[in-house]
């Protein structure tokens, strides 16, 4: 070690997820690496250097919370930001496996207040994502949703009146059932003390 590694990132750290190729895609509320420009969203080498064929062009506008990468190597990302790159996102949005928008997944409204706290994949490609949002594409969803393969909406999930509070982390269990976690005491009129399934 040359003592040469920098003062790593500027800020938190929200979310790490590693590629096949042992790539690190890490997201946050960071600006910076090592004094490198690298907002929201990077991805480093083994050796903890920059890509820089990871090209996000002027990437996102606001903080990255969540990461996931789908068996096809694309990546979801959800967080505060509205925008990617120019193009309108509401807080979600799939990048291509070398940075890029994929625009086969439509989030351009998506979530339009709130954050994405967490994104879970079902075994059949859908998504359930969590957070302090209360809309999903203009429909009143309070806090949790299942997305589509093409970013729409499920709407064959009801999760009926949702929660008042935010779900800050889902996992969809072996069996389908999803466990959700967060500051709420109640879901969809049931006492529940910050825990679901």
């Amino acid at each position: 070690d040359d003592g040469q590694n920098g003062d790593g990132f500027d800020n938190t750290v929200r979310t790490l997820v590693l590629q096949p190729d042992q790539n690190l895609i890490v997201g946050g509320d960071y600006l910076s690496l090592n004094g490198i420009p690298s907002p929201y969203l990077t991805r480093l080498k083994p050796d903890g250097s920059i890509d820089e064929t990871f090209n996000l062009g002027t990437g996102f506008n606001g903080k990255i919370y969540a990461t996931y990468i789908q068996p096809d190597g694309k990546i979801i990302v959800g967080g505060s930001f509205t925008t990617f790159n120019g193009v309108s996102s509401g807080r979600l949005i799939r990048l291509n496996t070398d940075g890029s928008y994929d625009a086969t997944f439509n989030s351009s409204i998506a979530a339009t207040t709130g954050i994405v706290y967490d994104i879970s994949p079902q075994s059949d490609g859908k998504i359930i994502i969590v957070g302090s949002f209360t809309k999903y594409n203009n429909v009143t969803v309070n806090r949790i949703a299942r997305v589509l393969t093409n970013g729409d909406l499920d709407t064959t999930f009801l999760t009926g009146s949702g929660t008042t509070s935010n779900i800050t982390n889902a996992r969809v269990l072996h069996d389908g059932k999803i466990l959700i976690t967060g500051n709420f005491t109640s879901f969809n009129g049931m006492s529940s003390n910050r825990i679901v399934r």
